[in-house]
């Protein structure tokens, strides 16, 4: 599917960034979005996915990730 490869290219372009706080879920997509531009008139047509997976609970948000 494209958009889990996606999401794999995303994950790999961070390995050079801490990700020890992601929480991956193993059969979901991320939410996907992208805007195209026309040239000229500078229309914007928004192309947006809807992420698959179940939103993130309270208690997986642990605020020390925020003050790392």
């Amino acid at each position: 599917m494209l958009v889990a490869g996606i999401g794999q290219c995303s994950l790999d372009y961070l390995s050079v960034a801490d990700v020890s706080g992601l929480i991956k879920r193993e059969d979901a997509n991320s939410q996907l979005a992208f805007i195209a531009v026309e040239k000229g008139t500078a229309r914007r047509t928004i192309f947006w996915k809807r992420p698959s997976g179940e939103a993130l609970k309270e208690e997986e948000l642990g605020v020390v990730i925020f003050f790392r």
